[in-house]
This record gives C-alpha cells, structure tokens and sequence, in this order.
C-alpha cells in the first residue's frame, strides 16, 4: 500500500506543490494521504481535484492575501486570541474547495487524515474521512462529515501557536448567554506541534510505501541575518521546534525499520543453526516501511514561514518539482 504524507511549513508548501506536479507528470498514485498544517491544505486540494487552483493558490499569494494582523490594543485587551486573524485565508479555502470538491475529499476513495493539537487535553488527533472503522489511530480521531468541518479542520491544522487563532472542528462553544458545557469543546492548533510529519497514521494503516514531502533540508545552514525583534525571534523559534519535530518524526520510522531488520535477521539466523527460534515479539507483525524523502537542499525561506511572496514562492515550486524528480529517479 502506497501513501503520501506531506508536512507542515505554511508558505513553503509551495515546495509540494511542485513536487506533486512531478509526480502527476509520472502518474504516480497514492492510496492514503495524511497533511500537517499547509500539508492538510495541499492534500485537500489534491484529493479534491484542485490542481490548478493549488498551483494559483501558492504561487501568486501575498501575505495580505492570507492574514490579517490584529492591532496591539485588541491584543492586550484579549479581544484578539492571535497576532493575525485567517479570515482572508478562510475566504480562499471557501472559494477554492467549494462543494464538489468536498464531496470528493469526504467521500472519495483515499483515505485523508489531518492532524491538529487539542489545547484543552494537549493530544495529537486526526480528522479524517474514513467512514468504514474502526482502524488503527495512534490518537483520537474525528470523521470529518461536511464542507464546514473540513474547512475548520484545515485551519486548526494550520494554526500555529500565537500567530494564527485556535479553532474549533467538531464541537462549538455555546451561544452567548446559554449555560456553560460541563465539558467545553475542544480548541485545535497547529498539528505540528507533536507532529510536522504525520507517518505514524499511515504506517498503523498498512502503507509499506510512503513517498514523504518535507518542507525543510535534511541539515539546516547558518542564516546570515539579524533576528533584532521579539516577533521575528519568536517566529524563528517556531521554526526551529517544527524542525526538530519533523526530523524526530522521520528518524523514528528509520529506527524502528532498522529494529524489525535486526530482528528478523535474528530470528532467520537462529533457525539456520538449529538454535531455538526466539518467541514472536511485538516487531514480529511489523512490516519494513519503504520511505522516498522529498525534501529542498538547503533552507526554503530564512525567516517567517508565514510570509507570503509570491516570487519566492514560485521558486519554491520549480526547487520542489527538481527534488521531486532526483528523489523519485535515484538508483535504488
């Protein structure tokens, strides 16, 4: 079973918009797809039938075209839960993944899952589209029924801590004025946060086969830059912890092939000497999970991943389409 995962990284999902365009050229086919953050956007738009309008979408954006920043005063008064508000981001989602293309996310062959983080139990969960469960998930997860919900669920994935506001999917706050819930509903943020690169889902799946987008190098390079405020630090700092995040991810798919490598070498060498066969362990019914990293070179964007410009993002995707093709037409 062939699956796609496609990271988070806000404006550097312009990379996997490339990528993907090679592998279409390719005719390669995937059999679930999981996204974190602007990965959810991409694999909704994929699924969705939304190519072209991805393409638009990344490559000739502008900041502007995405948030809007909340002044000091609302922030300092609460009346702001962020430093931008997603509203012009929420009105291209609504425009770009209108009804149809929905239906075909909701209700189409591939299975979907979108991570986000619950602020009120701190737990990684999935929305998804699987109607025929249960199935293995290493968390929570929520069936996603309608465009509404996909759309929430895309936004709380996508919301990363203090820049972009929570968000609730499944379950509302009360109206004003009506008693309070004996349990108040779950706010989401950014998936990213516990996991830039959703492997595990679709490894407790049964995918064997992962082609992996990841929106940063395998080794990040100095940035020849002066970080000299408070916003630019901290956004920094998100970087870097979504970083850390996504390589922890990826090494514990490559440390757990190596450990059922090791124990089926074991077990093969023990049976050709007549010694006894040590008992099934629990990496006996693991299977070895083939994963084809695409990821750029060096360092997609030096500052904020959510800065929005649309040359450097048109780059971005032509750097995505090469990656895509030395990665997918390397030996071995």
């Amino acid at each position: 079973m062939t699956a796609l995962m496609l990271s988070g990284g806000g404006a550097k999902g312009s990379f996997a918009v490339g990528a993907l365009q090679y592998m279409g050229e390719q005719g390669l086919q995937f059999d679930m797809c999981s996204g974190t953050s602007t990965g959810s956007i991409v694999g909704a738009c994929l699924l969705g039938g939304k190519e072209k309008e991805m393409r638009n979408y990344y490559s000739g954006s502008s900041t502007s075209d995405m948030l809007t920043a909340n002044s000091l005063n609302d922030l300092l008064t609460g009346k702001a839960e962020a430093l931008f508000g997603t509203g012009p981001l929420q009105a291209r989602l609504e425009q770009i993944i209108d009804q149809a293309a929905a239906d075909k996310v909701l209700n189409g062959p591939v299975p979907f899952f979108i991570t986000a983080v619950s602020l009120q139990v701190g737990d990684l969960v999935y929305f998804h589209n699987v109607k025929q469960g249960p199935f293995p998930v290493p968390g929570r997860a929520f069936l996603l029924g309608t465009r509404t919900q996909l759309i929430d669920a895309i936004l709380a994935s996508s919301a990363v801590p203090l820049s972009l506001p929570p968000r609730y999917v499944i379950a509302h706050p009360p109206a004003q004025g009506a008693p309070p819930p004996a349990e108040w509903p779950d706010q989401y943020v950014d998936g990213g946060v516990k996991e830039y690169s959703p492997l595990r889902i679709l490894i407790a799946n049964g995918a064997v086969d992962i082609i992996a987008i990841v929106l940063r190098p395998a080794q990040g390079r100095r940035i020849n830059m002066p970080y000299g405020s408070a916003l630019k630090a901290g956004f920094r700092v998100i970087d870097l912890l979504s970083d850390e995040v996504g390589e922890t991810d990826l090494e514990g798919t490559f440390r757990t092939n190596l450990a059922i490598a090791f124990n089926e070498k074991a077990r093969h060498d023990a049976s050709l000497s007549g010694a006894a066969t040590a008992p099934a362990g629990p990496l006996s019914s693991k299977s070895l999970v083939n994963v084809t990293v695409i990821r750029p070179a060096e360092d997609l964007m030096p500052g904020d991943s959510l800065n929005f410009r649309p040359t450097q993002m048109q780059a971005m995707i032509e750097h995505g389409y090469e990656c895509a093709k030395a990665a997918l037409t390397a030996p071995g």
